[in-house]
């Protein structure tokens, strides 16, 4: 594989998790597989729903948007559906809310993803940062149902309901910025697919709620196996840990020679950030491989 394809230097730290493809440039092909715990998406995916054959031939319309910022809404605990616009993921939002703004100071909760501070930058606002956890798993610290004027919340589908290929997310905010960011998106922002299996996920509560419930037995789980390897936890949701290592960068180097990708971070050289094994096994590859680096 042309290197050049890629990335212009494939040995810089990556800036997002997941790209295997990249990772096996760097580290080669893992004989056992990967063991890739470099996102925040959960291994436990919503199972997708048969699906109407219509959906698939035909485009979706205003009202099945309407029908799934409805369902989002009572999801996310917002009043009315107009606070809502649907993207394909939350990256795509990112790209177009900056031009919709005059120039500004925009405080971005973090530390996060890196895209939040690099997209508003580009567009000549003035970023600050602060802090704020994921809230998929844990809805009483989301700000969503709180929006007024000046504040945005982004949310995405795909990592707490383990379907981050659906590329599903929504913008919540004032319903006149709500609504340009509708009409910037244009028609047919997601397809009829993603539509309606959204539609039945965020309405399934009886799975939400199972699934909070494991993700928290699971983080726990996880945090156990780093624990015993003298990783020292400082922060994470129930869909990753975040470790403080003294030699991160070292340690990120050690285990993708072992096939396991772990998610490094350029700015900070003592962090080093796990996701969820998918299962007892990756578990115990996880475990005995920190035993060797121990």
């Amino acid at each position: 594989m042309r290197l050049s394809a890629l990335t212009s230097d494939p040995f810089a730290l990556p800036s997002h998790g997941g790209d295997l493809g990249l990772a096996e440039v760097r580290f080669g092909k893992p004989k056992q597989g990967w063991l890739d715990l470099s996102t925040g998406i959960s291994p436990f995916p919503y199972p997708v729903p048969e699906l109407p054959a219509e959906v698939w031939r035909r485009l979706p319309g205003l009202a099945d948007d309407l029908a799934l910022r409805e369902v989002a809404a009572q999801a996310y605990g917002v009043e009315d559906p107009d606070y809502l616009a649907t993207a394909p993921g939350s990256q795509a939002l990112l790209q177009i809310l900056p031009r919709l703004r005059p120039f500004s100071q925009v405080a971005v909760i973090g530390p996060t993803y890196g895209e939040y501070s690099r997209c508003f930058s580009l567009a000549g606002h003035h970023v600050l940062l602060v802090d704020e956890a994921f809230c998929d798993a844990t809805p009483d610290l989301s700000l969503a149902p709180h929006v007024r004027p000046g504040l945005v919340v982004l949310r995405s589908v795909g990592k707490f309901f383990g379907l981050a290929g659906m590329r599903l997310g929504f913008a919540v905010a004032e319903p006149q910025l709500a609504r340009l960011l509708r009409q910037a998106l244009g028609p047919w922002a997601v397809g009829g697919p993603v539509i309606e299996v959204g539609r039945h996920l965020l309405a399934d509560a009886d799975w939400i709620e199972s699934a909070r419930k494991r993700l928290s037995q699971e983080i726990n789980l996880l945090n156990s196996v780093l624990g015993r390897a003298g990783l020292s936890t400082v922060g994470g949701t129930s869909l990753f840990s975040l470790v403080n290592a003294p030699r991160a960068w070292a340690l990120f180097e050690y285990l993708g020679q072992q096939g396991i990708l772990a998610r490094p971070f350029s700015t900070a050289p003592r962090w080093l950030r796990f996701g969820l094994p998918p299962d007892e096994a990756g578990r115990q590859r996880l475990e005995t491989t920190l035993k060797g680096w121990s």
